[in-house]
Parts: C-alpha cells; sequence; structure tokens
C-alpha cells in the first residue's frame, strides 16, 4: 500500500522522488527509495541520499540541545529570558531590556509565547542597493555567511536579524500559535552556552554530542562540506531570492542567511539517520548501553503540558491533533503518547511509544 501511494505521487508530480523508513522494536522493517531527485528523471533517489529537513530541525537539533542544558542545569525551561544574558558581535545584551523580558522557554518552545509566525529577513536585502552592499559572489573576511552557491552575505547582516527578533512586537494574546522567531531568540543563548563549555559552534557540538554517538554519520548542518553535491537531493529552483537550483544550501531563506545552521532549520539527513536519532527518544534516551538524555528530561518534554488550555504541542515536538475538525499532523488511530514534526520542504517523522 506505501508503494502504490507513493508511485501514485510520483506519477501525479506530486514528488519527483522520496525516502520512507518505517521500523518496530527497534528494528527497520521498512525501508525504501523512490524516483528521481527531480522531475527531468536523471539522478535515482539512493538510500544514502540527504534531504533538506527543514523544521525536524527544532526536534533532530534544538530538542536534544536544550535536553542536553536541562538535564545538566544549563538552562531552565520556566525561567525568564531576562535572567539570562546573550552575546552579538562580542557586545553582551539582556533580554531584560527587550518587550521579551518576561517570555518563558517553556512557552516558546509550545509555540505561545506571543510571537509573530516568522520574518522575511530576506526580502528587505533583494532591492540594488542592499544587494549590492550585503551580497559577495566570493568568500572574504567580511562575506562570510554563504547562502547559496557563490553567494555571501556581509557578516554584519547576521546581527541585524537578531535584532529584529529581539525588538519585533509581540502579539495581543497568549495562545498556541506556531512560530520560528522563539528559536532565533535564543540563538545567541545557545551558542554562546555551548561555546563556553565545548569551544564548539552549535554544527559541532550536535555531531559530537548526540549524533556520532548512535552512529548517524549522514545528519549534518552544511552537508556540502561533508559529502557529494549529487548525493544531496535539491528542495526548489530559486526564481525569487538567490536565482538557482537549491542542492546543499539550506531552502528556509532566514536559516540561510545565518550561514545554514539555525534552531529552526538547516539540519540535512537520509531517512535512515533521521530514524535512529528518533529511535533514541523512543528509548527514552539510551542508545546501547550510553545513556545520552535522562528519562524524566525525554517524558517532559514529549508530554503537552498545556493541553488542558487547549495548546497541543508538547516541548519542541508536535503532538497528535486535539481538535476533531482541524486537519492536523497524523491520523486518527496514532496514540496521543506519539510525537514527532513535520518540515516545510516535505519532511515528515513520528514516532509512537504505544
Amino acid at each position: 500500500q506505501i508503494d502504490t501511494l507513493v508511485l501514485n505521487a510520483i506519477q501525479n508530480r506530486v514528488l519527483p522522488g522520496c525516502q520512507i523508513v518505517a521500523s518496530r522494536n527497534g528494528k527497520i522493517f521498512y525501508n525504501k527509495s523512490f524516483g528521481y531527485h527531480t522531475y527531468d528523471s536523471l539522478i535515482v533517489v539512493q538510500d544514502y541520499h540527504l534531504y533538506d529537513l527543514a523544521s525536524i530541525t527544532k526536534i533532530a537539533a534544538t530538542a536534544p540541545i536544550i535536553m542536553k542544558l536541562v538535564d545538566d542545569r544549563s538552562i531552565s525551561l520556566k525561567r525568564k529570558l531576562k535572567r539570562y544574558t546573550h552575546s552579538l558581535n562580542g557586545s553582551v545584551l539582556e533580554y531584560k531590556h527587550t518587550n521579551k523580558s518576561s517570555m518563558k522557554m517553556i512557552d516558546i518552545f509550545t509555540h505561545q509565547a506571543q510571537l509573530f509566525p516568522w520574518i522575511p529577513f530576506y526580502k528587505e536585502t533583494l532591492d540594488s542597493i542592499s544587494w549590492e552592499r550585503l551580497y559577495s559572489t566570493s568568500y572574504s573576511l567580511d562575506y562570510k555567511w554563504q547562502v547559496a552557491s557563490n553567494l555571501y552575505l556581509k557578516n554584519d547582516y547576521r546581527n541585524n536579524i537578531f535584532n529584529q527578533v529581539f525588538s519585533s512586537e509581540l502579539l495581543s494574546q497568549k495562545e498556541y500559535r506556531y512560530s520560528d522567531l522563539g528559536f532565533y531568540l535564543i540563538q545567541p543563548l545557545i551558542e554562546k552556552k555551548i561555546f563556553k563549555s565545548t569551544s564548539l559552534s552549535i554544527d559541532q557540538y550536535v555531531c559530537s554530542q548526540f549524533y556520532h554517538p548512535i552512529e548517524a554519520f549522514r545528519i549534518t548542518y552544511n552537508p556540502l562540506d561533508y559529502f557529494q553535491y549529487l548525493d544531496i537531493v535539491p528542495t526548489e529552483n530559486d526564481t525569487y531570492f538567490r536565482d538557482q537550483l537549491i542542492r546543499g544550501y539550506v531552502h528556509d531563506q532566514g536559516a540561510a542567511l545565518l550561514g545554514g545552521v539555525a534552531l529552526h532549520a538547516g539540519l540535512f539527513s537520509n531517512a535512515v539517520d533521521l530514524t535512529k536519532l528518533m529511535q533514541l527518544y523512543l528509548n527514552e534516551g539510551r542508545y546501547l548501553n550510553n545513556r545520552l538524555f535522562s528519562k524524566k528530561t525525554i517524558s517532559n518534554f514529549t508530554s503537552a503540558p498545556f493541553l488542558l488550555s487547549g495548546n497541543r504541542r508538547a516541548i519542541i515536538f508536535d503532538k497528535p491533533s486535539i481538535d476533531p475538525n482541524e486537519n492536523g499532523p497524523t491520523c486518527d488511530s496514532i496514540s496521543f503518547t506519539s510525537f514527532g514534526h513535520s518540515g516545510f520542504t516535505g519532511t515528515f517523522s513520528w514516532v509512537d511509544p504505544y
């Protein structure tokens, strides 16, 4: 039945190809790749090829980082942001000087922090004057953030992105509203904490602390640094921003402007290695005899803390819909103990402990 659905989708040009992996009790029982990278049918999808995970980055990179910091008591989800400081370009700034001062991470990660869904940062760079000032076709010390092939962003624009988020207005009501802005908001803080304890960047940290210990070697940020160009499936022929086929560079424009490494998007993987990470969550934080996260932390993060107020979301993870009239992320037969996330590029990952 899976084969039939996928082949029909390819025939109807819903997608040119895909990978699907399913496992039960820790064993993969279904693993297939279908179709091609693009509709010209030139490159066949192989199991080892990588896809842009888009917002699955939230549960595949940000979630393990935050869970580790919680286990280490480096952060508290219920502490207000005004208790923390972050740094931009060597300058120490304080959340307490913004309208985000009373915001809590638990509200950010359950999407009820009154933040707007997103800001199209890239649009203000598109006029001819801004483009000439902000972009270069070659790498240099002043233009080091690569956003696409032969396209580099001026270093200081990164600070502009974060400052726009820090100064953004809030929604009038505290209610569930999916937003990427909270992940931008805390990125400088997370970068600071990781670097202070390990001297690693976010992309280096997730590989060394989480992916490599579970033998997931094909999940990474900025995959062109490690894999062949044709081993990465393209996401879009971008005709409105970067004017090229986007392959190996993150599709999300905001993450691209951050050099491909963000907490809300930027991660690439094949389906098998993503399954290994999701199995780690199902194993309550254990891989073989190695414990990466506490059982309590896994349980807390994959439960819905504000269910009674009508918010289905777990901490960073998504959950099945609680509204029978909503076209939610899962089928009706899934248990509410299940959790996962989807991605704008067409990716989807879900597990059910039941």
